[in-house]
């Protein structure tokens, strides 16, 4: 097939958009974020693939996810390439058991060819990237360049998208893959049963991808998923009782992943000595919401030596963030931190100039007065751009919401409700996970429902093409 000028010319964007979502990703090239929190954040969660490696394969042949206890060796986590690099296996190891575990194989395959910890983050970067030039793709053959660049643009310059984006533990690629693929093929899958059943293959596999690395999350997944659908389905207006079958048959799709993931994840719980369901039950009951924490710690302690002082213990660890409001944890998650990039870069900027020993994003208006009165325009306006992030995010949800109506466009208007139902559901469903990963969650409002809004605000009509729509 001959490529039309605008296909050369999307095919040149979504190069520079892949290029500059690896070196984004792999090495934080545009500095959206700080050093430290860069190469910091989660290297506990990455040291259970790292020490997963050096544990190689047991007896059975399979390989587990996690972490040697290194007797009279402090700060491990910090210390995780280091430890890997000199392949340090020193004490006992102790297996994380509450998934699959398939990045640690897709790992193992590439350490094969090069076990440096850095060209094995480089290889997680560029899946990413991939996945993020693939969206480009796809939604400027639909929307306009404009907004399909504003969509991207919020992949690679979010500090929360970008710090997660290399962990070989999170494979962050596998979050957004499986809303790639209803994006890519659902629009001409609707009308037709049989790409419709390739689609719902297409679906079960990048589903099962993700929850064999992990169930965190898997609410949000799934909705980011279904919102493509939903936006041709309300594009195309789609026969009411063909969509309700469609979403029908949708939903079983991710039910039927989860549960061939969850089988083969308690085959390997079992060790060759049967299922072992009750244990994913009890992973999955410390995040969900509910109010009963004393069944739920008579039932997590039933089989505990002293069944008191471990119920005491559960409850100490689980209680508040199985009772709290998902009303008032809604709101904690509206108040979003490292929402602007280039935020955390201006925290030294504070510390050099503010005559304050200590500076905390629980700044005080007076110290905050101090530094605007001591310093020249830029660093005020630098100060002021820090001060603003803490209340972007609720803006950027107003503002969004606002332009939605204001545009009469109900298909974008409709998934854009559905987008922010994404993260909202695991907030809600999953409270008990969300309250205490606050320093995690956030990156959810990027599934999909930032990138979503941003390219609702800026995308705009095209009268040269039809397909088009503002």
């Amino acid at each position: 097939m001959k490529l039309t000028s605008p296909d050369f010319r999307i095919l040149h964007l979504a190069l520079l958009v892949a290029t500059a979502a690896f070196f984004s990703y792999g090495f934080n090239a545009f500095k959206v974020t700080s050093d430290t929190l860069f190469i910091e954040h989660q290297l506990d969660s990455e040291r259970l693939v790292l020490d997963g490696l050096l544990h190689g394969r047991a007896q059975d042949g399979t390989l587990t996810l996690g972490k040697y206890d290194r007797p009279g060796l402090k700060s491990q986590d910090l210390l995780a390439h280091e430890l890997y690099a000199v392949k340090n296996r020193g004490g006992e190891f102790t297996e994380y058991q509450s998934q699959y575990g398939l990045q640690l194989i897709l790992w193992s395959w590439l350490a094969a060819l090069n076990e440096d910890v850095r060209f094995l983050q480089s290889a997680c970067a560029m899946f990413m990237a991939l996945v993020v030039a693939g969206f480009f793709v796809v939604l400027a053959r639909e929307f306009s360049l404009r907004g399909s660049l504003c969509f991207c643009a919020v992949l690679v310059f979010s500090p929360w998208v970008v710090i997660f984006a290399r962990n070989l533990y999170w494979v962050e690629a596998t979050w957004f893959l499986p809303a790639l693929v209803s994006l890519a093929y659902g629009k001409c899958a609707l009308h037709s049963p049989r790409r419709f059943l390739v689609l719902l293959l297409l679906l079960f596999a990048s589903l099962l991808m993700k929850f064999l690395c992990g169930y965190e999350y898997i609410t949000t997944i799934v909705l980011a998923a279904f919102l493509p659908l939903a936006y041709y389905a309300s594009r195309l207006r789609l026969d009411g009782k063909r969509a309700a079958v469609q979403t029908v048959l949708f939903g079983i799709t991710a039910l039927l992943a989860f549960g061939v993931a969850a089988t083969i994840h308690v085959r390997k719980l079992g060790h060759g000595q049967g299922l072992q369901y009750e244990r994913v039950a009890d992973i999955a009951r410390k995040r969900l919401a509910t109010g009963d924490v004393d069944a739920l710690a008579r039932e997590a302690c039933r089989n505990a030596p002293d069944v008191d002082a471990c119920s005491e213990g559960y409850k100490k660890n689980y209680g508040a963030s199985l009772t709290c409001s998902p009303l008032l944890l809604v709101g904690r998650y509206l108040h979003m931190p490292h929402f602007l990039p280039w935020e955390d870069r201006i925290v030294p900027t504070w510390r050099e100039y503010v005559t304050v020993q200590d500076v905390t994003e629980k700044m005080t208006l007076a110290a905050l007065k101090g530094a605007v009165l001591g310093i020249g325009p830029l660093r005020t306006s630098l100060v002021a751009y820090k001060a603003f992030g803490g209340v972007a995010f609720p803006l950027f949800v107003l503002l969004a919401g606002v332009a939605s109506l204001w545009r009469r466009d109900s298909s974008l208007s409709c998934t854009l409700v559905v987008s922010a139902l994404a993260p909202l559901s695991w907030f809600i469903l999953a409270k008990g996970h969300s309250y205490i990963h606050l320093h995690l969650n956030y990156v959810l409002w990027y599934l999909l429902f930032v990138p979503w809004a941003m390219l609702s605000l800026f995308h705009r009509r095209d009268k040269g093409r039809s397909t088009k729509h503002g």
